[in-house]
């Protein structure tokens, strides 16, 4: 019954999602549809990305309003540790104070700090931390101090500001770095008699998986243009280094020069999504504008219509029709499995009592009141014996199952303390050391160490219960009897129905074996 239940499931919510690709691949779907949710989605992303950044920065700055934090050296290495863990998408963290500094660069698996309280900005202490522990230390000597080189000098006329630019070859020469495509930001700010700058340092690699739009399209225009006019495309093309947007680039990007004249039409228009076509392709663009004090004028994300149509409206439905069919084949896969399969439990572990209980007498399963008390003549009956191991003997003959003593036809939870109550200890363990010797004589040591479980469980008014799991044997099992006359006898029992019936015809016997045992 579980089984077909359970396949009627998997057949019913696979053909429903069938239905349910189908129903959306007939739909009517508008690139400009597409385009509006991808729009939205990056625009919450790309608003969330410079909301951490203004929250890094200020956690900076509250961390060093005190002067005399920067030289706390254990105390800034803990912060800075910590910082750049919780934060993949940053490359470098420096902070410098008058004239002490500090700075923090992921480097593999490792974070290379220097912290430095000296005097002298062209001499750096570094140390390399991984997992938290130091693995090595050096001096490093500049050619010039940080307050000398034209671009930190720039960037501290901008006072209060933040200031967006990208990689150039003095940047990255003057911070030692072998990573290129990188994305700064830079934040300068006088506190007291203390003029502080922060500068982080982005991977344009690992800055672009924070917007999923880079991964659903293969070819991504971002411009962004920042407060002090100047104009970048972090564009998903990683083969090319991403520069500032200028006179001189545009000259040959006739593309991008389109892109930006087309947008400059909306400069005071509310709109934020437009489309134009050049050079026979349709390119759909959306735009967003920030306050001053983001450092951010605006970004503008332009997409090709042959990239939506490609990646946005079927591509993501294909996965319906791989899941829906996947779950239909089980479906279908499961109505062959034999039923037996799903009585076969781990030799380790038994179903439990409720389990069990759920189903009625099968096959596969059978309820027995007791094995030695007799509850309608009130006394022990020893062919009560001989019952059960008929049972066990059937289910090992034919495709194994579950016993249960102490339970009667309908269900009813009896327990075994009458049977127990029959031997010279009334424990559930010498009740199973009685009942293992006499299954021992009657069906042989291996084959009842090898297929059969037992296990005692007690119900929730007390009562034991045994469960007997009988796993199929893989050679025909003969049960040893005593007749009346005490003789020795061996019979064939099989399972039919929610009954064990007896072979007793050599052919017919001789037939069952053959078709049951043919493969083992």
């Amino acid at each position: 019954m579980r089984k077909h239940l359970l396949a009627i499931f998997l057949l019913l919510f696979g053909v429903a999602l069938l239905f349910y690709y189908y129903y959306q691949n007939q739909k009517t779907t508008y690139s400009e549809t597409v385009f509006s949710n991808e729009a939205q989605v990056f625009d919450e992303a790309f608003t969330d990305f410079l909301e951490s950044v203004k929250n890094d920065i200020t956690s900076i700055q509250l961390k060093f309003k005190d002067s005399t934090s920067i030289k706390d050296t254990i105390q800034i290495k803990n912060f800075f540790l910590k910082f750049m863990e919780e934060k993949p998408y940053l490359i470098s963290t420096i902070f410098s104070q008058n004239n002490y500094k500090v700075g923090i660069i992921k480097e593999d698996k490792s974070y290379i700090i220097a912290i430095d309280s000296s005097n002298y900005l062209d001499i750096v202490r570094w140390q390399r931390f991984e997992k938290n522990k130091l693995v090595g230390s050096w001096q490093e000597s500049f050619d010039s101090h940080l307050n000398k080189i034209n671009w930190y000098k720039d960037l501290k006329k901008f006072d209060g500001k933040l200031q967006w630019f990208v990689n150039s070859n003095q940047v990255e020469n003057e911070l030692n770095t072998k990573y290129d495509n990188l994305f700064y930001v830079g934040f300068p700010y006088v506190y007291g008699n203390s003029e502080n700058v922060v500068l982080l340092r982005f991977s344009r690699k690992d800055l672009l998986k924070r917007f999923s739009v880079f991964s659903k399209f293969n070819y991504v225009n971002l411009f962004i243009e920042t407060v002090n006019g100047r104009k970048m495309n972090l564009k998903s093309n990683s083969s090319q280094n991403f520069q500032e947007v200028n006179e001189k680039s545009l000259q040959n990007d006739s593309i991008n020069l389109a892109t930006l004249n087309h947008f400059d039409k909306f400069n005071k228009r509310d709109s934020r999504i437009f489309n134009f076509r050049f050079q026979n392709e349709e390119y759909w663009n959306t735009f967003n504008r920030f306050p001053i004090e983001t450092g951010i004028t605006y970004y503008l994300l332009s997409i090709t219509n042959t990239e939506i149509q490609r990646a946005g409206i079927r591509k993501n439905q294909d996965y319906l029709f791989w899941v829906g069919l996947f779950f239909i084949l089980v479906g279908i896969a499961i109505l062959f499995v034999k039923k037996r399969k799903f009585y076969s439990i781990k030799k380790a572990k038994l179903p439990n009592l409720s389990e069990i209980l759920k189903e009625n007498e099968n096959r596969y399963l059978e309820f027995k009141s007791s094995s030695r008390w007799d509850y309608r003549q009130e006394k022990v009956n020893p062919e009560l014996e001989k019952v059960v191991f008929k049972t066990i003997a059937a289910f090992g003959n034919t495709d194994g199952g579950i016993l249960l003593l102490g339970v009667d036809d309908d269900k009813n939870i009896l327990g075994l303390e009458k049977d127990f109550n029959t031997l010279k200890k009334n424990t559930a363990d010498y009740y199973e050391v009685h009942l293992r010797n006499l299954l021992h004589t009657s069906m042989g040591v291996k084959y009842v160490s090898k297929h059969i479980r037992v296990q005692f469980e007690i119900s929730e008014d007390n009562k034991a219960v045994c469960i007997i799991k009988v796993f199929a044997a893989n050679r025909p099992l003969y049960l040893k009897t005593t007749n009346k006359n005490g003789q020795v006898e061996e019979k064939f029992y099989v399972r039919s129905g929610n009954s064990s019936q007896e072979i007793t015809s050599i052919a017919d016997i001789t037939d069952y074996i053959t078709t049951r045992f043919k493969n083992k």
